[in-house]
């Protein structure tokens, strides 16, 4: 019972994930303009990132690609950083998807879950 309720954590936080960054960029951009980005390498969200409640861990490295692990499951991306929000492609996917992210103190907040740098 105790693995079917975290099963079914895994997959809401995904759905939370990916429903969420279907919804696009945010428009308030904090003055700044969607076309502009950080240079890849400057961006504050590179490094790896950890949600121990759902198991989930992000990776985001210099170079603009990164992976995403969960416990059942792991995919790879490139991202571009435009300095509110991250535009993310998944492997094997064409689409291209709008997170919006903030930071709130030491941690990262990526489509409403906080993860803590590792």
């Amino acid at each position: 019972m105790k693995n079917i309720a975290k099963v079914f954590a895994v997959i809401l936080a995904l759905a939370l994930i990916l429903s969420l960054a279907a919804c696009g960029g945010s428009d308030n951009n904090n003055g700044s303009s969607k076309g502009s980005g950080v240079a890849k390498g400057d961006s504050a969200v590179v490094g790896t990132w950890e949600n121990s409640e759902y198991g989930i861990v992000c990776t985001f490295n210099e170079n603009g690609t990164g992976t995403l692990n969960e416990p059942d499951y792991s995919v790879s991306f490139t991202y571009t950083d435009k300095g509110s929000f991250l535009e993310i492609t998944y492997d094997g996917a064409t689409d291209v998807q709008h997170i919006d992210y903030v930071f709130e103190g030491d941690n990262l907040n990526l489509a409403g879950i906080t993860y803590t740098k590792k």
